[in-house]
């Protein structure tokens, strides 16, 4: 209680910074690795609501150089992949996991469950180095080969064109995966000049 009382004025900015930033990509400097792993330690409640962002920033901070990021990200990771809420998730998906294309995977590599920008709507299950390929592609870089479910509570693969991931255009404001609209128009416009 105290915290929040000095602090308060502070989280504000963060919640600010995590609401504009929730659906595009970002880049996290150390400070703000040690500050947003912090806020997600103090309330678990905002990791759902801004899964893009957390995700990244858990993926960014498990590449960082500082060990104590890496060490404090991995905890809070691995206790939002352990909740009543997530771990359902996990358990589903792991028969999918067991066929995931092992040339894709090394051995630091994390799973991350993204949930769209929809309520309800689906689920994405993607490596750290597919993320991170996404994130920054190349001309050679696959954009197919993701899993998706149909949702967080019914775990069924399905097939979805890329317009309908990425376009914003496909789901009202903003794409079923906003993170990754930049990155697609951009490789799209390069590689096929749409």
């Amino acid at each position: 209680i105290i915290r929040s009382y000095i602090h308060s004025g502070e989280d504000n900015k963060f919640d600010d910074f995590m609401r504009q930033h929730r659906f595009s990509k970002v880049d996290f400097d150390t400070q703000q690795m040690i500050h947003f792993i912090n806020r997600f330690n103090m309330n678990k409640g905002l990791i759902d609501k801004n899964n893009n962002f957390f995700i990244q920033l858990i993926d960014q901070a498990l590449r960082s150089t500082d060990d104590m990021i890496k060490a404090n990200a991995w905890y809070l990771y691995k206790e939002w992949i352990r909740s009543d809420d997530v771990s359902p998730l996990f358990i589903e998906i792991e028969d999918n996991l067991r066929t995931f294309n092992t040339n894709e995977l090394t051995r630091k590599d994390n799973i991350f469950i993204l949930f769209s920008s929809a309520d309800d709507g689906p689920v994405m299950v993607v490596s750290s180095q597919r993320l991170h390929d996404m994130l920054n592609p190349t001309k050679d870089t696959n954009w197919n080969s993701t899993c998706i479910y149909k949702s967080r509570h019914k775990m069924l693969p399905i097939n979805l064109t890329q317009e309908t991931l990425f376009s914003s255009k496909s789901h009202g404001k903003y794409a079923l995966f906003p993170i990754f609209t930049a990155s697609w128009r951009a490789t799209r416009i390069k590689n096929i000049g749409i």
